[in-house]
């Protein structure tokens, strides 16, 4: 973060600071099921005044995901040291709750413990609370890495140009400035080009802390990192100040389920579903456009250069990628519906965050960014179906042509061996007729015609050398030696 501290204008600025830990409560996972601890479920309500420090998993979603709370009061704008610190302690408080998770092996049925506190976690929020976040800016920086974990920039989260999600003021106007809600805006620093290759970034807990590129195969778990603030305006009443926190943050007299523990699941889980589902299907795009402007610039001459087992081995990789293809247009559309059902669920949370602010004297004001929250995700993903759908197509239009060039060329060889192999069949039938004829006169006496003819004693003594079937079988087979020595000097294989 910013060294802000430091400034004689900002030192005496205080802030709250809030990490959420948001976990999942189980999951299946390469041949395993990984289930939370069983003390978890212990917990089923909260004390009425929970106290910030306390590690609380709250139950959210139905139980199908556990979010974790830590407060840290009064601090002035802590920088990049500082943030990185408390995270990583944080981070090591919650994991030690993960240490005797139950891990189930498919195959065997045999139940272990493990720590899979990084195998079920989703993604880290952090919340800055302050009356003025915007002037100056409050910025955290992030360092970026590569795949091989060395450090290639930074990430920085700002309060500039930030996205706010809601406005809450008091029915009786007491307060002169509205208090925000907002999430923070990325940008990048100057230092690393290839940032611009990567679409989303995962967060990276422990000694090498940072942003990786995200990993979209479906058993990493891809946990992000996101920055909200919540801006209380200038010198609001203490009171409304108090009341405020109730209301948003600690909730006394609701078991701890105030209004952002109600809101900020359903904002995590979009960020964490259309994160990695974005990338997955962003990369499988890139490699199958890259694929299908090569088979495209195939003239029909290269196929016909092509060797059989070429053409196969080609045609064998088009339906892999097929077969991806379509497992990846699943995962589109599990993720698609999922987010579609977390949609309708936001919805009827905020009706239900509004009812509960008129009962407290609050007016809440959500704005369109947090009421179409999903809508862009659900666009992107739409529009990926789509595309994919349509490169699908392309590359069965690509896998036909080579299954047509293999076919032809099959055809043609059966065509002129079954043609051979009548006539071999039918000339060893006709000598072995006029052998029985003359072996076996008094038996075969109906066949005496065949042994008292000329041909047949001829044939009956050429088809006895193997020279004769040779020869046919050159004769009947010149057509497609004839062709393919053409395709190979034509193809710069052969008379060069």
């Amino acid at each position: 973060m910013n060294q802000q501290t430091t400034s004689p204008k900002n030192s005496d600025r205080q802030f709250d600071y809030q990490f959420y830990f948001m976990f999942r409560t189980y999951r299946p996972k390469e041949g395993e099921y990984i289930e939370e601890p069983e003390k978890f479920s212990a917990i089923e309500e909260l004390s009425d005044s929970p106290n910030p420090q306390q590690v609380i998993g709250y139950k959210i979603d139905e139980d199908d995901k556990r979010l974790f709370r830590f407060h840290l009061a009064q601090q002035p704008a802590l920088t990049e040291s500082e943030f990185k610190q408390h995270l990583a302690d944080y981070w090591d408080r919650v994991r030690h709750q993960y240490d005797n998770c139950q891990v189930r092996n498919n195959v065997t049925g045999q139940v272990s413990t493990r720590n899979a506190s990084e195998e079920l976690l989703q993604g880290v929020a952090v919340l800055i609370i302050g009356d003025q976040l915007t002037e100056p800016d409050q910025t955290i920086t992030i360092p970026l890495r590569d795949d091989q974990g060395e450090a290639k920039g930074h990430q920085l989260f700002t309060s500039a140009n930030h996205t706010t999600l809601f406005s809450l003021q008091d029915t009786a106007q007491q307060m002169t400035e509205d208090m925000r809600f907002f999430e923070f805006a990325r940008k990048y620093d100057q230092r690393f080009p290839e940032r611009r290759k990567v679409l989303h970034w995962q967060l990276q807990l422990g000694p090498d802390f940072g942003l990786k590129p995200i990993q979209p195969e479906e058993h990493d778990n891809h946990p992000f990192l996101v920055v909200y603030g919540l801006e209380r305006g200038k010198n609001p009443p203490e009171v409304l100040r108090e009341q405020a926190n109730n209301f948003l943050l600690f909730g006394k007299g609701d078991n701890g389920y105030t209004a952002l523990l109600e809101l900020l699941p359903k904002l995590l889980m979009c960020h964490w579903q259309f994160n990695h589902i974005d990338a997955a299907a962003s990369q499988f795009q890139q490699q199958l456009d890259t694929q299908n402007a090569l088979y495209r610039s195939y003239l029909n001459e290269r196929l016909d250069c092509a060797t059989t087992p070429q053409l196969q081995q080609e045609l064998q990789e088009m339906k892999t990628q097929g077969a991806e293809g379509k497992y990846t247009l699943g995962r589109l559309q599990g993720a698609m519906k999922t987010l579609q059902i977390n949609a309708e669920d936001l919805t009827g949370r905020l009706e239900l965050i509004q009812d509960l602010a008129r009962e407290r004297g609050w007016q809440i004001e959500f704005d369109s960014a947090l009421e179409t929250y999903f809508d862009y995700s659900l666009g992107v993903l739409q529009n990926h179906l789509s595309y994919l759908n349509s490169a699908l197509t392309h590359l069965e239009g690509s896998s036909s042509r080579w299954q047509a060039m293999l076919e032809e060329r099959r055809l043609e060889l059966t065509e002129n061996i079954g043609t051979l192999a009548h006539l071999i069949v039918f000339l060893v039938a006709l000598v072995e007729m006029g052998k029985l004829a003359h072996e076996n006169p008094a038996t075969f006496a109906w066949l005496q015609w065949l042994d008292k003819t000329w041909p047949i004693e001829i044939l009956t003594k050429f088809l006895v050398s193997p020279t004769i079937y040779v020869v046919l079988i050159i004769w009947f087979l010149r057509k497609d030696v004839w062709k393919w020595m053409t395709r190979m000097c034509r193809c710069g294989k052969l008379c060069q």
